[in-house]
């Protein structure tokens, strides 16, 4: 009865290598459509009141393009459509669909995020390499054409993307560094040669060159004055966690080397290798705060699955070992018939999912 247990516990046992993370990609797919994506293609985040958000969906459909499953990407497509673009008039999406205090189901909040406007074009065009259909390249142009009026402004000789319309208002922009999506701007100017998206590619760089932690890591925050350009961060308040590292800059690992797989850039591959205080912070603790002050302490020594899903791809770059290492004992000793970590997590199912996908297996083909 051990040996045969010890066979049954080997055979289900998973590995950091492409051959086992392959399969660890399909099974969780299917896994997550199950739990967290209705009949009707709603993406439901249960960790939030069952939710549904712009960014669910963009999830998603990349997520379908890049398994080549037409069907849910179909599916979670039109779900948005109907419900997060038709309440808007344009071409971008309400982030935010829930119940509200009566009871009723609809948009929460009608501001669009304009992380997942541009990765619902992305996966536009993508799919629309993928499966040919024309209407999809049409779709993704005037989300473009939305996403450059409503969500980009130039601040001098620089471009930079907004986290949505919102924040257009202000005197000095609040930008998000994990916005900036330096790997599908090149795909933009191919569907989209009207406008300088190629620009944006620049301005990601410098962004994270200039709103940076002061141990380097991205922060989740930064402003950008609206006169002078000046990009600034909040380092003045210990009790402000505006530009701390935590759940939306960890994100930005992630574009960075997708950036840097699809198009070789050394800015990315530099600023990757910049990490090495996420290595050290490992070696010296073995464990990452979920939440990183500005000045490099713990906000909170509590530890987040999507975190560490988030930062594989920059401690994959440095150093080989503390990767197998983090992707052991923090991934996949979560992993279980198809979920990392908690079933209710939907953020961390995808973060994490994106993470093995672009090293090990799945990566979009070149514009």
């Amino acid at each position: 009865m051990i040996l045969v247990k010890a066979i049954i516990f080997f055979i289900m046992s998973y590995s950091c290598n492409a051959k086992s993370v392959k399969k660890i990609l399909n099974e969780s797919w299917s896994t997550y459509k199950e739990q967290f994506i209705q009949k009707d293609g709603r993406v439901i985040d249960k960790f939030n009141g069952n939710i549904s958000t712009s960014e669910g969906q963009a999830y998603a459909m990349f997520r379908s393009v890049l398994m080549n499953d037409r069907t849910t990407f179909y599916l979670t497509l039109d779900w948005a459509i109907r419900n997060l673009r038709y309440p808007r008039g344009d071409w971008l999406f309400a982030w935010k669909w829930g119940r509200d205090k009566s009871g009723n189901w609809g948009v929460l909040d009608t501001n669009s995020a304009g992380d997942a406007d541009q990765l619902i074009a992305f996966s536009l065009i993508l799919a629309y390499k993928k499966w040919k259909d024309d209407s999809l390249r049409v779709m993704a142009r005037k989300i473009l054409g939305d996403i450059w009026t409503k969500e980009v402004v130039r601040v001098g000789d620089w471009y930079y993307i907004l986290p949505g319309e919102w924040a257009k208002d202000y005197k000095d922009y609040k930008i998000n560094p994990s916005y900036f999506l330096p790997f599908a701007y090149p795909y933009f100017s191919e569907i989209d040669s009207t406008r300088p998206w190629d620009t944006l590619i620049v301005s990601t760089y410098r962004v994270l060159d200039k709103a940076s932690t002061w141990v380097g890591l991205p922060v989740n925050w930064a402003f950008v004055n609206s006169e002078t350009g000046e990009i600034y961060i909040v380092d003045d308040d210990p009790t402000d966690n505006t530009s701390d590292f935590g759940f939306d800059a960890m994100r930005v690992f992630q574009n960075v080397y997708l950036d840097y797989k699809l198009f070789k850039r050394d800015v990315a591959i530099s600023y990757l290798h910049s990490q090495k205080w996420l290595v050290s912070f490992w070696k010296a603790r073995e464990m990452i705060p979920a939440e990183i002050t500005v000045y490099g302490f713990p906000r909170k020594n509590f530890e987040a699955l999507s975190i560490y899903g988030g930062i594989l791809p920059a401690i994959y770059v440095i150093d080989k070992k503390t990767f197998k290492d983090i992707c052991k004992k923090k991934i996949l000793k979560s992993y279980k018939k198809g979920i990392f970590g908690n079933p209710r997590d939907y953020y961390a199912q995808n973060i994490v999912w994106f993470s093995l996908a672009f090293i090990f297996a799945l990566t979009p083909p070149l514009p």
